[in-house]
């Protein structure tokens, strides 16, 4: 059988403060190197976290900006500058 431990009084205090100040607003970064199958699922993310008042950060190659910017989301460029190329193993 678990034990369930009592939260603290002061923690309960501060949570109650919290809550009837209502949810702060957060900058969240968003950070993804890849490809638009892998960025997509990321922008939805964002524009929920938009939607409910906070300011997500898109931390994403360059060549995303042209998508992110025009959603009214912050992007801030990282990793390579190059425009990835799509390379064949074969011939």
């Amino acid at each position: 059988m678990q034990t369930v431990k009592r939260v603290p009084d002061a923690l309960v205090s501060k949570l109650r403060i919290y809550h009837a100040l209502g949810s702060p607003r957060l900058r969240i970064v968003l950070s993804n190197i890849g490809t638009f199958g892998d960025i997509n699922p990321l922008i939805a993310i964002a524009l929920e976290l938009k939607r409910r008042g906070h300011v997500p950060v898109m931390a994403l190659p360059n060549v995303y900006r042209p998508k992110i910017e025009p959603l009214g989301l912050s992007f801030a460029p990282c990793g390579r500058t190059s425009t990835p190329q799509i390379r064949c193993s074969w011939r």
